[in-house]
């Protein structure tokens, strides 16, 4: 029973669908193609334009016809001019009817592939099968013509592509960076679930396991231990174990960890911290930027602007070469130690302990050490007294060809988060002559997450702990144990027995306060910690000391076995904690969280407790359902707990109660208050949205249904588990039945709404954000 329930986890990240079934399809043997070859990452956004020409005899009676295709990262398939389908990622194979499109004599297939940066490629194939004879296969492949330009009625029959390339191939199916991709309905190497009696509900747990599985790896750091956990236990063939082991190991491996030990939270470009969370950014902070390219940034989609009046900053040894839209404003040092100063301006240092330095290295000594000085409405010269050095340039975050410089100013004595900030002046310790591009320079604040480093140590245990990789935890090893004790000193675990925020906007208040019925926006302060991003959490944080929890027992689990197994030889190092020590720090860490984060009139836990004292609870099933998981709740707060969830003991004092709490019936309620108080600043308007219209406020994530029956496993039993699945599993066969949760739930308000791609939601299916 455990391990089917474990696969609801993978419905955590979800964005995959597969519009036409049919066993027979496959890619073996096939080529990725695209322009040219190539051996590294795309720099730019790229659009490729391919197109063939086909024709079968007349006389011939179709049986069937479909095409299968996947590209990195996306495209739309035609025939004949017209739009057949899509496909959203490279993990996304689409299989298409193409009877009705076809045409006797002459055809045209095209496709349309779009690819923003990174690795780029198309691969597939049309299928036409015939009544009483051979089938046809049109591969795509170096006989296919491709072009860059978007060239009128290049998708019609009649247009000339003479002047078109052939395509180029760069690997056969399977090959590296892509490896063995998933098809939508390879029965033969997916796990079959079977519980007898049950043939009907094991067909659509297959079906909605299949739904939403996917291969491509790890992805940003909040997700490293839901992914591995649910990615890496069914049995695959052995080409796709292979692939899915060697894509987690690859990730693991080359996760960023910074200098200090912070880890990565390896998200899309921002601009917050760069080895943050991408926002809020320095609008939404009411900080100070300026930004001399918009190119390969999502500054432009937040409605920055572009800078473009390079004449009021004073330039000391610095001479303009140009300034391109596209790049940025390429300078050149005159003299050693040249310097730039901004215009003037005044924003709160509360709203800007961090500068980023975005640049590009034209001819740059990487070992000099760029710094910072900065005036203030009290101390009007630039001085030594506030001066930081920016982060080493090796060790600085790269995307692409940018280098994204930090400086963190609250590490400086001086620094008064009360005061107001009015100039910057960045000084380059260059040689002379030479040469960068300046991208931007802006105000951040801290965006980093205080998961981070447990969430990855956890997560690596749980992959060395399938696959038995003592290759990987040779070379991984020193990383989990500097990971871990960054956070065992950083969030000051030892002295306060949980996990305590101490960055500038973390510490567990909320960014919206309400006086007299008037509410005032507290910029700066609430900025989030973990997926839920729009609520505060950070201070002391129960969700972050749970995550905590679960790590320092892990690695002390891992820690006896490797002093229990001498014959790995496995490298001791620095951070090594002993299998006794963090067992003793884990005992405390639960025991104090019993204490301090348990609201005795709620029975429950609540989300944080702040450094005022205040305690935030509006009812987080996901922080109570979690803190049963991973063993930080006492059984009998566990008991309580469900008894509120499953509608057995009422919380007088919510929105939600009773059989309420499982109203869109895929999975609990994350919250069963209505909360328009405990939210970050850049979420100023949660009154706006009606409770349950948002995911964070009485809506629902189908994947941490996961937690949910796993907490009922613990203290009512599998039979009680069961049942509650079986209702999930219902629910999605009425979902299914009307075309998917698109079409199931658009246009019905009363079943709920759905979150994605930047719109507000209460549920989360089939995308998140």
């Amino acid at each position: 029973m455990k391990k089917i329930i474990t696969l609801l986890l993978t419905l955590i990240m979800t964005n995959i669908c597969y519009p036409y079934i049919n066993a027979e399809k496959n890619l073996d043997n096939l080529p990725w193609v695209w322009s040219e070859v190539y051996h590294a990452k795309n720099k730019v956004a790229v659009e490729l334009y391919f197109r063939k020409e086909f024709s079968f005899p007349q006389n011939k009676k179709i049986k069937d016809a479909f095409v299968i295709f996947t590209s990195d990262d996306k495209g739309r398939f035609y025939l004949n001019g017209k739009l057949c389908g899509a496909n959203e990622n490279k993990n996304d194979v689409a299989v298409y009817h193409l009877m009705s499109k076809l045409r006797q004599g002459k055809n045209v297939a095209a496709f349309e592939v779009e690819n923003s940066k990174r690795y780029a490629g198309l691969i597939g194939k049309i299928v036409i099968k015939f009544e009483n004879d051979k089938n046809v296969i049109i591969p795509i492949d170096t006989k296919w013509k491709v072009s860059k330009r978007d060239t009128l009625g290049w998708k019609n029959i009649d247009f000339n592509d003479s002047s078109w390339k052939n395509a180029v191939a760069l690997g056969i199916y399977g090959c590296k960076p892509w490896g063995v991709i998933l098809l939508p309905d390879n029965d033969s190497s997916f796990p079959t679930f079977s519980v007898p009696g049950y043939t009907k509900e094991m067909i659509s747990l297959k079906k909605m396991f299949k739904l939403h599985y996917r291969i491509k790896g790890l992805l940003a750091n909040i997700w490293d231990k839901w992914l591995t956990q649910s990615m890496l236990w069914p049995a695959m063939s052995d080409d796709q174990s292979r692939s899915i082991r060697s894509n987690f190991k690859r990730d693991f491996l080359k996760k960023n960890i910074l200098p200090d030990g912070y880890v990565n939270t390896t998200q899309h470009r921002g601009l917050g911290h760069p080895a943050g969370w991408p926002f809020p950014h320095w609008m939404q902070n009411r900080g100070i930027g300026w930004h001399f390219s918009l190119a390969r940034s999502p500054a432009k989609s937040w409605g920055i602007p572009l800078e473009e009046n390079i004449d009021k900053f004073i330039l000391h040894g610095i001479k303009t070469i140009n300034l391109d839209k596209n790049r940025g404003w390429s300078v050149k040092m005159t003299k050693r130690n040249a310097a730039l100063e901004t215009p003037e301006f005044k924003i709160s240092a509360l709203v800007s302990p961090l500068v980023r330095l975005e640049w590009i290295n034209e001819k740059f000594n990487e070992s000099s050490k760029p710094y910072i000085q900065w005036k203030t409405a009290k101390n009007n010269k630039f001085n030594d007294e506030r001066k930081v050095y920016f982060d080493d340039i090796k060790n600085a975050v790269k995307r692409g060809e940018v280098i994204c410089s930090i400086a963190d100013l609250s590490k400086c004595k001086a620094y008064d988060v009360k005061d107001t900030i009015t100039q910057y002046k960045i000084s380059f310790d260059n040689k002379q002559g030479d040469k960068i591009i300046i991208v931007a320079v802006s105000a951040a604040v801290d965006t980093r997450h205080n998961i981070n480093n447990s969430v990855y140590v956890s997560a690596a245990c749980d992959y060395f702990w399938w696959t038995d990789d003592r290759d990987f935890l040779k070379k991984n090893i020193e990383r989990m144990r500097k990971a871990l004790h960054y956070a065992i000193t950083e969030f000051q675990i030892v002295s306060n027995k949980c996990v305590f925020t101490p960055w500038i906007g973390h510490d567990g208040r909320s960014g919206l306060i309400y006086k007299n019925g008037k509410k005032t926006i507290r910029y700066g302060i609430g900025i989030g910690n973990n997926y839920w991003d729009l609520m505060p959490f950070g201070g002391y944080d129960t969700l972050a000391t749970i995550y905590f929890y679960d790590a320092a027992r892990n690695m002390a689990k891992l820690e006896l076995e490797i002093a229990n197994h001498p014959e790995w030889k496995i490298p001791d190092s620095p951070d090594k904690i002993s299998y006794k020590n963090l067992s003793h720090l884990a005992d405390m860490v639960k025991t104090s969280s019993n204490k301090r984060f348990w609201n005795e009139k709620t029975g429950r836990f609540v989300a944080a407790v702040d450094v005022e004292g205040k305690a935030h609870d509006y009812g987080y099933t996901f922080v109570n359902c979690e803190a049963i998981y991973y063993g930080l709740a006492k059984n009998e707060q566990a008991k309580e707990v469900m008894d509120w969830i499953s509608g057995k003991r009422i919380v007088e004092t919510d929105t939600s109660k009773g059989e309420d709490i499982y109203s869109w019936r895929c999975a609990p309620r994350a919250t069963t208050k209505r909360n328009i108080d405990y939210y970050s600043y850049a979420w100023s308007g949660p009154e706006s949205i009606t409770f349950g219209g948002q995911v964070q406020d009485g809506g629902a994530v189908l994947g941490f249904s996961f937690h949910d029956l796993m907490a009922r496993i613990k203290v009512y039993g599998p039979d009680n588990a069961w049942k509650r699945l079986k209702e999930i599993i219902k629910w999605f066969d009425e979902v299914q039945a009307e075309g998917g949760y698109r079409k199931y739930y658009v246009g019905h308000p009363e079943r709920g709404t759905l979150q994605g791609g930047g719109t507000a939601g209460g549920l989360g299916l089939d995308h998140e954000f």
